[in-house]
């Protein structure tokens, strides 16, 4: 896990990543620390840990925002749009807040489902004309934050 995370480009110190185990063999232990982690050997002593957690602390730098890392690059927007999801073409009205080159998020004022397909009728920047809602978050009592998927 800890080298996959390394490979992936996890942006946490490595230093501040320890792993834990009843029966660390030389050569786990080694990896381990060849990464730059900590290793625990089970019960661990409170002592080390507190000790461990604090250097920790020492290392992370508050300035810098948490990074969230995704697949795709999102751009920020304020696109007004028009869209329909059922079949009465009803023209409901949104505002794409960001997008990426497969989807994007989008403020509206109706309950979606998961799951749910839509047609987007104003032309955006990534193409995306039909989407699938993936998620749906209440934000007001009149509007929720989705994020669709293009299709």
């Amino acid at each position: 896990m800890v080298r996959l995370q390394a490979q992936r480009g996890c942006p946490v110190d490595s230093k501040n990543k320890a792993v834990a185990s009843v029966d660390f063999d030389n050569e786990a232990r080694k990896m381990i620390e060849g990464l730059g982690c900590t290793s625990f050997s089970k019960p661990i002593q409170l002592s080390r840990l507190f000790a461990w957690l604090d250097d920790c602390k020492k290392r992370i730098d508050l300035s810098k925002p948490a990074a969230i890392k995704r697949k795709h690059t999102r751009y920020p927007a304020n696109i007004d749009v028009f869209y329909t999801y059922s079949s009465d073409d009803k023209l409901q009205k949104g505002t794409v807040l960001n997008f990426s080159n497969n989807g994007l998020c989008l403020k509206v004022y109706t309950h979606l489902m998961e799951k749910q397909s839509l047609r987007i009728k104003t032309e955006l920047p990534n193409g995306c004309e039909k989407a699938s809602v993936q998620w749906i978050k209440q934000i007001g009592a009149d509007f929720f934050l989705t994020g669709l998927m293009a299709q």
